[in-house]
């Protein structure tokens, strides 16, 4: 019995056949392989080393070993950060609870806790001007937590003018 199928690509690429020495040849085997691999960004790279880094030390340093959900929260929190934002450090706090933690400068910090409750909390210094809190946090950056990152990010509010 035989098979035909009709709009199948007629060439397949495969390394074991690939015998071409030129250097247009090594060239299109290079922007093959580019192509072919699965996409991974710096970004998620340097995600996924602060994330192990993080719990490697929480486990080994500390003994914590982070519950599944409280871990799939963090997940999802890092997967909703505009890719504007500077990655935070990761700290292992408690088996229920991982700190994201984001220094702008002099007394310009944000710390956003993670546990496995609808909600995430939040401490910040504004230069004097302490805030804390809780928001919930259901898939999306919640709007504080935005309004947040812009106080902590803001140029002219870190140059001690407020921002319009």
């Amino acid at each position: 019995m035989s098979v035909s199928v009709s709009g199948a690509p007629s060439a397949l690429f495969s390394p074991a056949q690939d015998h071409a020495v030129s250097n247009a040849g090594a060239e299109l085997r290079s922007s093959l392989q580019v192509a072919l691999a699965p996409p991974r960004s710096e970004r998620n790279a340097l995600m996924f080393t602060k994330i192990t880094t993080a719990l490697k030390k929480g486990s080994s340093v500390e003994g914590v070993f982070v519950s599944v959900e409280t871990f799939g929260r963090m997940c999802d929190l890092l997967a909703v950060l505009p890719t504007a934002m500077p990655l935070p450090e990761i700290v292992i706090e408690s088996e229920n609870e991982i700190g994201l933690d984001w220094q702008a400068g002099d007394r310009r910090l944000l710390t956003v806790s993670v546990d496995d409750t609808p909600y995430i909390g939040f401490a910040a210094l504004f230069g004097h001007e302490p805030l804390h809190g809780r928001m919930p946090f259901a898939g999306d950056v919640p709007g504080t937590l935005a309004y947040l990152f812009g106080r902590l990010y803001d140029k002219r509010e870190a140059a001690g003018r407020p921002a319009s």
